[in-house]
């Protein structure tokens, strides 16, 4: 069965991000080829805040995996996570065993998701729902073009 929480992020809006960028209510196989690139910074009083509050998103955007390598050329974090010390064939390869797994199980797969925050872009890998859970959350709350706002 597949799970509707989140197995390696606890933040619900950036998988809510997730299933609306990539439309994955409407069209299931976007996950196949594409993840999300979203920048997240802390807010002015983020002192004040609780943890799960003091960050606020700035930008974000699709992208194929084929339009990785012209990304990693003008994205200097992106080039040294990819290409540096972590090695980005490991962290693909792992996307690519944890969808197998998942989709045995009846879900969408992993969604990967590019976060950059305090000049470091790692890579957070959310756990997608079944495609009808996926199709009812999108239509229950479409963000459409906001996801990221």
């Amino acid at each position: 069965m597949c799970s509707n929480n989140l197995t390696f992020f606890a933040g619900t809006p950036l998988r809510h991000a997730v299933i609306c960028a990539l439309d994955l209510g409407h069209n299931p196989t976007t996950l196949d080829s594409n993840l999300l690139f979203i920048e997240i910074r802390q807010k002015f009083n983020h002192s004040d805040l609780p943890p799960k509050s003091q960050y606020e998103p700035v930008s974000g955007f699709t992208l194929t995996m084929a339009e990785m390598p012209g990304i990693i050329l003008f994205h200097p974090l992106l080039t040294q996570m990819l290409q540096g010390k972590l090695g980005g064939d490991p962290l693909l390869d792992s996307l690519k065993e944890a969808n197998t797994h998942m989709k045995k199980k009846g879900c969408l797969r992993i969604a990967a998701v590019l976060l950059q925050a305090h000049n470091i872009v790692d890579m957070v890998k959310i756990a997608s729902p079944s495609p009808a859970a996926a199709r009812h959350v999108q239509e229950a709350d479409n963000w459409g073009e906001e996801w990221a706002c």
